[in-house]
């Protein structure tokens, strides 16, 4: 039976997240700017803030006046930051043509330019080069291994109870990377499949930051979707929620799943069925449709067409305020074909007013989703209050 004692308590670390959460991100800011954006009254605002200073999770310092407005009399308004050099994270992305790896502070500010490597797929030697690389930081003074935690982002399914990776792409089937991980560099080590991850970043650092209900489309190596409402990711039963790439859907040539006939995979076959000639990556073909090759062009225009349709079907069952394409669809003429065989397709009530949009961020929403993933699971597992 939960007691009085224990429900406080709970309402108060959820208070504290609360504060420490727009500190992270908004910071810094004073107690009246914490006031509007919480809702908590002042003496409870007073007395969370002293427990996070003297847990040296946030420091403060006398806010300076506003340029031409008059010094205030009395006590001087004090203005309160997220402490970014209590600790580093590093966020790995595993990708199938590359790994990147980056370093960051406690508010996800890079500490150093980002590494890339090509492990290849063996779980060994991604696993090598990435501790490598990481201890490089290390000695180099980028990151202290004693004061460091850790996200690996993976286009697989990851298991909600284990965080073991399968993907058939890369031929994993139950591969343990944060075992390891850990055991070598001595760090807390969260796993996250790649569209989550995106989709994270899209809604804190995305061109619709804040947005209440987002939706993300990613087309990697899984074709996928993932919503979020008011900062919280609809995971589903299993953490299975809006896996679409093993979905089926009708083709002149019988029913075939979503990846099989829109995602990487398919665009490089596409391409080659078409002219003969072998590409390796999806992203070849881009770079051959960016350079006016007609076949390379048709197979982005056909893809995007078909996309449209699972799009048409998700924005109309979710709902969202806005919906972000990210991933392939958008390395060629910045995913426009895209969006317009969307806009196209979409009852009327949902479309315009830029509801459906490519991502600014990119191929760097999966590292950056990381690093918020990290800092958020770091942060809820504090023992912030006794």
């Amino acid at each position: 039976m939960t007691t009085p004692a224990r429900r406080n308590s709970d309402l108060r670390r959820t208070n504290e997240i609360d504060v420490l959460d727009h500190l992270r991100r908004q910071g810094p800011l004073t107690r009246a700017q914490l006031s509007e954006r919480t809702t908590l009254s002042a003496q409870a605002l007073a007395d969370i803030l002293h427990g996070l200073e003297k847990s040296g999770l946030v420091t403060s310092a006398e806010a300076e006046p506003a340029p031409g407005s008059p010094r205030r009399r009395g006590r001087p308004e004090l203005q309160y930051t997220h402490n970014a050099d209590r600790l580093s994270v590093v966020a790995v992305y595993v990708g199938l043509r590359y790994c990147e790896i980056s370093a960051c502070d406690a508010s996800g500010r890079p500490l150093t330019s980002n590494v890339q490597i090509t492990p290849g797929w063996d779980p060994d030697a991604v696993l090598t080069s990435v501790i490598d690389t990481v201890r490089g930081f290390a000695d180099r003074g980028v990151v202290d291994l004693d004061r460091m935690i850790m996200a690996v982002v993976v286009h697989a399914h990851v298991d909600a109870a284990t965080e073991r990776l399968t993907t058939e792409d890369m031929g994993w089937n139950d591969v343990d990377l944060s075992g390891p991980l850990h055991a070598a560099l001595g760090c807390s080590v969260l796993i996250r499949e790649a569209s989550r991850a995106a989709a994270m970043a899209e809604y804190i650092d995305g061109e619709h930051r804040g947005c209440n209900r987002l939706a993300v489309l990613n087309m990697g190596p899984i074709v996928s979707a993932t919503l979020i409402t008011g900062g919280i990711i609809d995971d589903g039963f299993a953490g299975l929620g809006g896996t679409i790439s093993q979905c089926w859907v009708p083709t002149p040539d019988g029913a075939r799943r979503v990846d099989d006939v829109y995602g990487h995979e398919a665009i490089r076959r596409s391409y080659e069925a078409k002219t003969g000639t072998a590409v390796r990556w999806a992203r070849d073909v881009s770079e051959l449709a960016a350079g006016g090759d007609e076949a390379a062009i048709e197979v982005h225009r056909e893809i995007a067409d078909g996309i449209a349709y699972t799009v048409t079907w998700l924005i109309a069952i979710t709902s969202p305020e806005r919906f972000v394409v990210t991933g392939a669809v958008g390395d060629f003429n910045d995913g426009a074909d895209t969006i317009a065989a969307i806009e196209a397709r979409l009852d009327p009530r949902f479309a315009g007013r830029g509801r459906v949009t490519r991502s600014v961020l990119g191929r760097q929403a999966w590292l950056r989703g990381g690093i918020h993933a990290a800092l958020d699971a770091e942060l809820r597992t504090q023992a912030l209050s006794p």
